[in-house]
């Protein structure tokens, strides 16, 4: 079981081990209307400036086959993302052998949402103003629903593909 904390009119996950840093968590909101599990750069860190994030952004472009996207965001901000996975991350006590997201290379907002592409897959319950409760997770639909994009051709960016455009000389 696994206890989404309600803080001021929102719900937290901590997410551990989302980047090369195992020391860092993140913060995700548990977010039933995002469309998609979303990050952008400076949520997942912290000390990051705008010429890595520019260099990842160009990194990402310039590479064929990786699967893009353009998202619009609740208040209205359009960003650029791609697609990526992380091997071992846990999510509260839940743990992912792999783990997708949409990843932002934007230092100017700091989101952290996990959206439908995770909620949907999680057997919960809550009552207003007060902590969610996931009592399970559906693992093999949630690998099968991001498998049917690898299955189209699309390529997903492992974790470590971004550090190395990020941190790369």
């Amino acid at each position: 079981m696994t206890i989404v904390e309600y803080h001021n009119h929102s719900y937290h996950l901590n997410i551990v081990n989302i980047h090369g840093d195992e020391d860092v968590d993140v913060a995700a909101k548990f977010d039933t209307g995002a469309v998609v599990t979303f990050f952008t750069l400076s949520a997942l860190y912290y000390d990051i400036d705008a010429d890595k994030a520019l260099r990842l952004e160009n990194g990402i472009r310039s590479k064929s086959g990786i699967l893009t996207g353009q998202f619009r965001s609740a208040s209205g901000a359009d960003m650029f993302a791609v697609k990526c996975h992380k091997d071992n991350v846990t999510i509260g006590n839940i743990h992912f052998d792999k783990f997708y997201y949409w990843l932002a290379p934007s230092i100017e907002n700091n989101k952290a949402l996990l959206g439908d592409d995770f909620v949907a897959f999680c057997d919960f319950s809550h009552k207003f103003q007060d902590d969610i409760v996931i009592r399970d997770f559906d693992f093999q639909s949630y690998e099968d629903s991001h498998a049917d994009r690898r299955a189209a051709g699309n390529i997903l960016m492992s974790s470590e593909e971004i550090e190395e455009l990020i941190f790369s000389p």
